[in-house]
């Protein structure tokens, strides 16, 4: 009797040996899962080039409305150090930690701000325009409200007198005539029509050319 219980036994140990691996793939509900490791952190990020746009922004307006070079020198002094630190620290960060999209954005930051800026003062949209577009609305009402629109009138934009350099006076002239721009052309003077009889006239305080 006893011999005959282990000859069972290992019969049933035997097909449990064989037909263990067979019943474990067909009966196992447990599906496989496979882990694919995305790094959700790493995407396209503009935080740079928003950062250089609005610096280069801001230095243009500073310009554009006073001429204030020294202004423009202190600003710099306290923002753009800081702007290119976080732009070296933002890149290599990126990079240590396997960012490359976000690496690539950051190092791209400054000289895509630079590019828009370009583009945008080759299609005419530069700070005298941008200048102009914003003051054009009053002139126009103080033109027809005072002296009428037959009458020629001048605003000063300010004295660009930077170092080791000639002055150069800016001045909006409204000309009804437009003899301003069939005036000769000289090369210490710069005139730019800007619709509606409205010039930009740039002239040098020496006589120096342009």
């Amino acid at each position: 009797m006893r011999q005959i219980v282990l000859w069972r036994s290992s019969i049933s140990s035997g097909q449990r040996r064989a037909t263990s691996p067979y019943k474990r793939m067909i009966t196992d509900p447990t599906p496989a899962t496979y882990h694919l490791h995305i790094n959700t952190a790493d995407g396209i990020s503009a935080l740079h080039f928003w950062w250089w746009v609005s610096y280069i922004t801001l230095c243009l307006a500073i310009w554009e409305v006073d001429k204030a070079l020294f202004v423009i020198l202190l600003v710099s002094v306290f923002t753009f150090p800081p702007l290119v630190v976080a732009w070296l620290v933002g890149t290599i960060k990126n990079v240590v930690h396997g960012r490359w999209r976000r690496a690539v954005s950051a190092f791209l930051g400054p000289p895509l701000a630079g590019v828009l800026f370009v583009v945008l003062s080759a299609l005419g949209l530069d700070p005298d325009r941008i200048h102009f577009l914003l003051v054009k609305y009053p002139h126009q009402i103080e033109v027809s409200s005072t002296a009428g629109e037959g009458v020629r009138r001048n605003w000063s934009w300010g004295l660009d007198a930077a170092p080791l350099s000639p002055g150069v006076a800016y001045t909006l002239t409204y000309d009804p005539t437009d003899a301003e721009s069939h005036l000769e052309k000289r090369p210490d003077k710069s005139v730019r029509p800007m619709g509606d009889h409205f010039y930009v006239v740039k002239e040098s305080e020496d006589g120096s050319p342009l």
